[in-house]
């Protein structure tokens, strides 16, 4: 056998340091630019399928919540439910409705938006006690807007004009929307 000579022996020194380099280099870095791309890809990929996942639970909560305050029926039965439940709070409050205007409904997304616009005058507990009445007794419908005004700096009474808005689908829609 023969022995290698110094000059083999140092190329082949420097071979196995190469061959090190090389391997080391591979497996500490984050690989070609087509494995980054694929990296970088994959790690969008996960975040959207984190971001889609919380749009989900999202839309869920909100169908659900959408589906609590959807009513079925005709217009013309709930604007009358709502007319008799302003009607009883006033009556709780000790107050007689001075005006009550049911407006047309809206066509909202597959729903009718179905507004009602009363009007009393009343000193402000009654007041306060009018409107207490009117969320506590709230039967598919919602106040949407109150405007309290005082005509006359001298008197305690105020005029009062309160929304109430109802919701209006068909029985198949809400169960779609409750169900989501």
């Amino acid at each position: 056998m023969k022995l290698l000579s110094s000059r083999e022996r140092l190329l082949i020194v420097v071979a196995v340091a190469i061959a090190v380099f090389i391997v080391i280099d591979v497996l500490t870095s984050s690989g070609t630019p087509g494995s980054r791309a694929l990296a970088e890809a994959r790690r969008k990929q996960t975040h959207a399928q984190r971001d889609l996942a919380a749009l989900h639970r999202e839309i869920d909560d909100l169908q659900g919540r959408i589906g609590k305050r959807l009513t079925s029926g005709a217009p013309q039965a709930v604007v009358q439910d709502m007319v008799v439940s302003a009607q009883a709070a006033a009556g709780a409050a000790g107050l007689k409705l001075d005006d009550v205007k049911p407006s047309e409904p809206d066509e909202l997304s597959g729903m009718r938006r179905v507004p009602v616009h009363v009007r009393l005058s009343a000193r402000f507990p009654e007041a306060a006690r009018f409107l207490y009445e009117l969320e506590r007794r709230n039967a598919g419908y919602e106040v949407s807007q109150v405007q309290l005004v005082a005509k006359d700096p001298q008197s305690d009474r105020l005029d009062l004009e309160v929304s109430l808005v109802a919701y209006v689908t068909g029985e198949k829609e809400k169960q779609n929307a409750a169900k989501g």
